[in-house]
């Protein structure tokens, strides 16, 4: 009914959803730390400090 160029593209969908997942997979992060603050909300870094902004305060780091 639908030919043999359908049954083609359907082959070809699956094949790149398949790799999809498979990129998904393989590209997990890996946790290296916690904050124990809350949720960031934003952070900035400039010059050797980090500015985190984190509920209502903005915790400032050394990071050099």
């Amino acid at each position: 009914m639908y030919g043999m160029g359908f049954s083609i593209r359907r082959v070809i969908v699956v094949l790149l959803l398949l790799a999809l997942v498979i990129g998904l997979v393989s590209a997990q992060p890996q946790i290296l730390g916690k904050w124990d603050y809350g949720a960031a909300f934003d952070i900035t870094a400039s010059g050797n400090y980090l500015f985190v902004g984190a509920g209502e305060q903005v915790r400032i780091y050394d990071i050099s």
